[in-house]
Order: structure tokens, then sequence, then C-alpha cells
């Protein structure tokens, strides 16, 4: 489990993705993402990923990526738009979207 909530971060250390392969559990609450960067989709055991109250407009497609992702809370953020790949995630049981500014939600999920 790796927490990096209630800080000032901008933005992800791509090394998380690549250093810490059997990371299942990342919390990143409360912080000034905009955006995840790639090598997070690396994180091929992740279970629980938290992005609460960042500035994310988007989830990029490489989220289907993260097979094993059951929780994923991305509330209080910038979306408008939700990919598609979010409903491919094999393993999803709790998808949180409260407070965002999304027009739809893909028939997918």
């Amino acid at each position: 489990t790796l927490s990096v909530c209630q800080n000032r971060l901008n933005e992800l250390e791509p090394q998380i993705g690549i250093q810490l392969t059997s990371l299942t559990e990342l919390y990143v609450r409360s912080n000034f993402l905009r955006e995840l960067p790639l090598e997070i989709s690396h994180l091929e055991m992740l279970s629980v990923l938290h992005l609460d109250e960042n500035e994310l407009r988007e989830i990029s497609p490489w989220i289907r990526s993260l097979t094993n992702l059951v929780d994923l809370s991305i509330s209080q953020n910038q979306l408008e738009y939700l990919t598609e790949a979010v409903g491919e995630l094999p393993r999803l049981r709790k998808l949180n979207l409260t407070s965002n500014k999304l027009l739809t939600i893909p028939p997918e999920i």
C-alpha cells in the first residue's frame, strides 16, 4: 500500500509504476494531479486506486490494463468524460464518480 494523500503533488513520478509493480493499493487523494503517468498501467496487481480530490480531467484508456482493480474512486475531480475502458475492468466492483462534471456515463459501465 502506498498513500500520498493530502500533499501538494501536481504529478506522480513515473517510477511508481516501474519500481512498485507488486503494489496493490494506491491512495492519491487531495493533491493537484491533472493526469496520471502511463507507467501506472504497469501496476497489474493494483486492486484499489483512489484519486479523489484532484484536478483530473480525464482517465486515460490505458486504465483497462489494471485488470485486478476492484475499487476505483475518482470523486471530486474535473472529469467531463469517462472512457469506456473503465467498463472493461473485469473485477471492478466499486466505482465512485461523485462530484465531477460528467454529462454522460458510457453504457459499457
